[in-house]
């Protein structure tokens, strides 16, 4: 193992205490706008920036929070099943398949059926356009002829819930009664193009908030099938059957109309701490698409996969090594709606891992007494080469010893 690494994963373990832990915090792709930033930015290309950042993130911010998530979910993706399993626990999701009676005993119900229903991802209307066009995407919905299936899930009505009882109670499960929480999941399916696209998504444990009236729900009194990643895997593996598709032809997961704040605060900071290429100057604002892309390699793009919204991905990854293999997130493109009110979008970009797995990302601070972060020795690292197929990079890591 390099020195490199060696420092690296000192690092993660002492910046990094706690574990990532099975299950995500909601997430919230709602479709409410509100503004973010106050001028647009030119237009003319994407821009790209993976420059090296000294010294770890305090892990008592959303930020640093994120990088660390960020850091694991990297080591957990990037790894075999027996050495991620130390990052991310279960790394086997219990759930597989397509979950359809999963789901119904847990008191969904699916409304992908309903009227209009297969409308609700037409790209155009989503105003991806011009995205859809840069990919050499079709915006079509597959009711129209297109690739896209709206799948649209509803933690209520269910078959399963018993309706006559107070506050939809479901019937018992694992010996407990639970409620139903409102919560929805509208996800847009391309098993053709190997795509997914989050258009809607309240999570059971926000809206169990809003129609329980309890600040704080236990997680024992929600349905243990409740993470976006586990249902996404449900409905991935409905699209790739229906379509004859291969589960691992993964390449890309889109988060559109994001109104997260700790998501938008730390892709703020994250574009704070770019390091540009010589001649470029830094964005004061995320830019329209094609945006700009955070290499996953630097400390800014691990903490975007750390986000709510990004770790979704990084866990739909990592618990189905089984299924895809290893596969993980090489690079993030962050970018606003246009329009009158801008909204932040997130393209998390797939491909297999490379052989051997890339070292833990920057940057190293350690972790001094008392607790505040102080500089040790300090790895930069950029990826220097990228094989045409993406299976193969050569980096770049230059050791600083202070001391």
């Amino acid at each position: 193992m390099k020195l490199s690494s060696i420092i690296g994963c000192i690092a993660l373990a002492t910046v990094c205490t706690s574990n990532t832990k099975f299950g995500l915090s909601p997430l919230n792709h709602s479709f409410p706008r509100r503004p973010h930033g106050t001028s647009a930015l030119p237009n003319t290309r994407q821009e790209e920036a993976s420059g090296p950042v000294l010294g770890a993130p305090d892990p008592s911010t959303v930020y640093g929070q994120a990088w660390c998530k960020g850091s694991r979910l990297m080591l957990a993706t990037t790894q075999d099943a027996a050495g991620a399993a130390t990052h991310v626990s279960p790394i086997n999701s219990p759930w597989t398949g397509p979950l359809d009676a999963e789901m119904q005993l847990w008191g969904y119900k699916d409304e992908t059926v309903s009227p209009n229903g297969d409308n609700s991802c037409d790209f155009e209307e989503l105003g991806m356009g011009r995205v859809c066009a840069s990919l050499g995407v079709s915006t079509k919905t597959r009711a129209n002829g297109g690739p896209h299936k709206c799948y649209k899930i509803v933690h209520r009505d269910g078959s399963a819930v018993i309706t006559q009882a107070p506050n939809y109670m479901l019937p018992e499960v694992s010996r407990q009664v639970y409620k139903v929480t409102n919560a929805k999941f509208e996800l847009a399916v391309n098993a053709q193009d190997g795509m997914i696209t989050f258009i809607d998504v309240q999570g059971p444990k926000s809206e169990a908030k809003r129609l329980w009236g309890n600040a704080n729900p236990s997680t024992a009194d929600l349905p243990a099938l409740r993470a976006l990643s586990d249902i996404t895997w449900g409905l991935w593996n409905r699209d790739c059957a229906s379509q004859q598709k291969s589960l691992n032809g993964i390449s890309k997961i889109l988060s559109v109309n994001i109104i997260n704040d700790d998501t938008e605060a730390i892709v703020d900071e994250a574009l704070s701490k770019l390091v540009m290429p010589p001649g470029q100057q830094r964005p004061d604002d995320v830019p329209p698409w094609p945006g700009i892309t955070f290499d996953t390699s630097s400390e800014a793009g691990v903490a975007i996969l750390g986000s709510p919204n990004g770790a979704t991905v990084g866990f739909f990854l990592a618990q189905h090594k089984q299924q895809l293999g290893n596969k993980y997130v090489p690079r993030i493109t962050a970018f606003m709606s246009e329009g009158d009110i801008w909204v932040l979008n997130l393209l998390m970009w797939i491909e297999d891992a490379p052989t051997p797995p890339p070292p833990p990302p920057p940057p190293m601070g350690l972790t001094g007494p008392g607790g505040s972060a102080h500089m040790g020795n300090v790895s930069e690292s950029r990826v220097v080469k990228r094989s045409a197929d993406g299976r193969n990079i050569l980096r770049e890591h230059i050791i600083h010893a202070k001391l």
